[in-house]
């Protein structure tokens, strides 16, 4: 997984080289969205002077980067018994054992 990347909430002032081209204080852009920033230099601070984290955003990327890895360790975690269960079948076929057949194929789903 990567490592967690903080969004911060912008200041387009402080955004110098920026291209604003979705930011929401931009009144010409096409798609206003954009109001974080991910370079905490750029961010708006509070009154001690830290960057605003914006803790939604960062928390769904987060929540999304796990989302991403879990479908490829899922199957890892099953492999043993649907090669178990592919193996029952095969003998069984070969044994001629219809109805073993079927119980091995509802052990898979």
């Amino acid at each position: 997984m990567n490592p967690v990347k903080m969004l911060y909430v912008c200041d387009p002032a402080k955004a110098e080289t920026c291209r604003k081209s979705v930011c929401r204080q931009n009144p010409y852009s096409a798609d206003p969205v954009c109001e974080w920033t991910g370079n905490p230099e750029w961010a708006k601070t509070d009154a001690a002077g830290n960057p605003i984290i914006d803790w939604e955003n960062t928390l769904f990327l987060l929540k999304q980067d796990i989302l991403r890895e879990v479908p490829a360790a899922v199957p890892y975690k099953y492999t043993a018994r649907i090669e178990q269960a592919a193996g029952l079948a095969a003998i069984a076929l070969g044994l001629g054992f219809v109805e073993a057949v079927v119980l091995a194929i509802l052990m898979l789903v």
